[in-house]
């Protein structure tokens, strides 16, 4: 049930960041505009499996050891990689609004 939620939640995000002028002239809103791609990818990668075995009673981690192992491969990048987003974000955010000069 929140799996829906997640992703219009990402896709929600995706819209008031590219829609709004003020927010994409922000030196950090590049990283908040990336990060919904990533997190929408891990909940599409990671429940893709399970929606195609419950709904259609194929196992597609079974049938296919290629599946298997990218599915786990690329659900860590995303989740690495939209940590990685916020981390860089803060990080940005800091050093704008630093007084001190030689960090701005």
């Amino acid at each position: 049930m929140s799996i829906p939620i997640l992703l219009f939640g990402g896709i929600f995000n995706l819209i008031v960041f590219l829609s709004l002028k003020t927010l994409r002239e922000n030196s950090c809103s590049l990283y908040l505009m990336i990060m919904p791609w990533f997190n929408i990818g891990q909940l599409l990668t990671g429940n893709l499996s399970r929606i195609i075995n419950v709904g259609y009673n194929i196992d597609w981690t079974h049938n296919s050891l290629f599946y298997c192992k990218i599915k786990s491969y690329c659900i860590q990048v995303c989740t690495l990689t939209s940590y990685e987003c916020l981390c860089f974000a803060t990080i940005d955010q800091y050093l704008a609004t630093s007084s001190r000069y030689q960090l701005q």
